[in-house]
């Protein structure tokens, strides 16, 4: 298993909370979040993309239990 960069961490961290989070908040961290949520699945993290506000609309992303799969 490849260890979790400082973006992965970052990204994480902020869903940590198991609430939804809009896309806006992971743009500080980078403009490339998708890359991070796509590893962090891989890594066994159970995040959903939500579409609040319809498909052609930034998606919130919520991890939904804080356990990892292997």
């Amino acid at each position: 298993m490849k260890s979790e960069d400082g973006k992965e961490k970052s990204v994480r961290c902020i869903l940590q909370d198991c609430q939804p989070h809009h896309a806006s908040e992971f743009i500080p961290i980078t403009h490339r979040f998708s890359a991070a949520m796509k590893r962090l699945r891989e890594k066994g993290y159970n995040i959903q993309t939500l579409y609040l506000d319809g498909r052609n609309k930034p998606a919130w992303y919520q991890l939904v239990s804080t356990s990892v799969t292997a």
